[in-house]
Order: structure tokens, then C-alpha cells, then sequence
């Protein structure tokens, strides 16, 4: 009889931390589903997997011999294998610079107006899917964009150097959901004739 109250009392023991156990497994198996969940939200690790990839392209600038204004051409790509979401690019213009996107997929949402020399402008995009190509012009005034940069002329097929432009225009940051995106600015620019 001595041992039979042994094996309730033993059993009634198990049965009592079993029932302890399960939800404090349960509780641990949430923390840890939560701090995975944590882990794979974070920016880094989105970046990593998504591999959204937008590349920034300047061209050289370029002039047509019979017209008094100065195309700057820039190409943005995501060459990337998933779509880039909530895209901003900004911008450096000259005061009476015009922008022309190839598709129209940029929108305006900021532009500082004001009587400086040169504004600072941020255009933006819900996505660009993988393969997209936006390409984008901005056409200044030949004689502003001399006196701005503080140059004396521009020559066909000769480079200058990147410092002396330093009034735009250019891209200053291209960004989306999942941070900045590296630009691929020429060190010197040449003048080439536009046809």
C-alpha cells in the first residue's frame, strides 16, 4: 500500500509540472517566433534577402551648336531582382533649370523656391520594378549655367573638372524603402554636341 501512495503522489507531481511546463514552453516558443519576426523586418536583413538594387547613372552634359542650352542626363535602373518601393530622388538645378523623366513616373514633392541660385528638389516614385529604366533630362540655360559654375566657356570634347560644378545641376541622394542608393558621378564632364 506504501508503494501505491508513492506512485499517485509521484504521478500527481508529473502531471502538475507538465501542466506548468506547456505554457511556459508556449511563452518561449512566441518569444522567439517574435524576435525572428523581429530580425527579418529589419532594414538590413531586407535588404539582404530582397536585393532591391538601383543604380544612379550620370552622363556627360551636352549642348546643341545652334541653341543657347546645356542637357545634363542621368538614368536611373533597378537592376535588382525585386521592386524598389517608395523611391526619392534629389536634386540640385540651377534656379530656371527644366526636368523632363522618360516615363513620367516622377512626381514633385518638394521644391525650395527661392531667390538663390539654385534649388534643391525632391521628386518621388511609388516603385520601379526590376529592369525599369527611368531616364531623366535637365535642360539650363547655357549662359546661367557659365555664370553659376563660374566658368568662362565650355568647350566641345574637352572635360572639366567635377569641383568646379558645384552649383548642379546633379543628383545629391536617390533613395528607397530600404536605404540609399550609390551614384555613379563622372569626375570630369565633356561637353559633347547634341544632334
Amino acid at each position: 500500500m506504501a508503494k501505491k501512495k508513492k506512485k499517485n503522489k509521484s504521478q500527481k507531481l508529473g502531471t502538475s509540472i507538465n501542466k506548468l511546463n506547456l505554457p511556459l514552453v508556449l511563452s518561449i516558443f512566441a518569444i522567439m517566433i517574435s524576435f525572428v519576426q523581429l530580425i527579418f523586418t529589419l532594414p538590413i536583413v531586407l535588404k539582404y534577402f530582397e536585393q532591391v538594387e538601383l543604380r544612379a547613372i550620370e552622363y556627360n552634359i551636352s549642348k546643341p551648336i545652334d541653341d543657347d542650352y546645356v542637357r545634363s542626363s542621368f538614368m536611373i535602373i533597378n537592376t535588382g531582382n525585386n521592386t524598389a518601393r517608395n523611391v526619392e530622388l534629389h536634386l540640385r538645378v540651377l534656379k530656371n533649370d527644366k526636368i523632363l523623366f522618360i516615363p513620367e513616373i516622377f512626381n514633385l514633392t518638394k521644391d525650395d523656391i527661392k531667390n538663390g541660385i539654385a534649388r534643391n528638389l525632391i521628386f518621388k516614385c511609388d516603385e520601379l520594378v526590376p529592369g525599369e529604366k527611368v531616364r531623366f533630362f535637365i535642360h539650363s540655360n547655357f549662359q546661367e549655367y557659365l555664370e553659376t559654375n563660374s566658368l568662362d566657356t565650355l568647350y566641345y570634347n574637352k572635360s572639366i573638372t567635377r569641383p568646379k560644378l558645384s552649383y548642379g545641376p546633379y543628383i545629391t541622394t536617390l533613395k528607397h524603402s530600404l536605404g540609399k542608393v550609390q551614384l555613379e558621378r563622372l569626375v570630369d564632364l565633356t561637353l559633347t554636341e547634341l544632334k
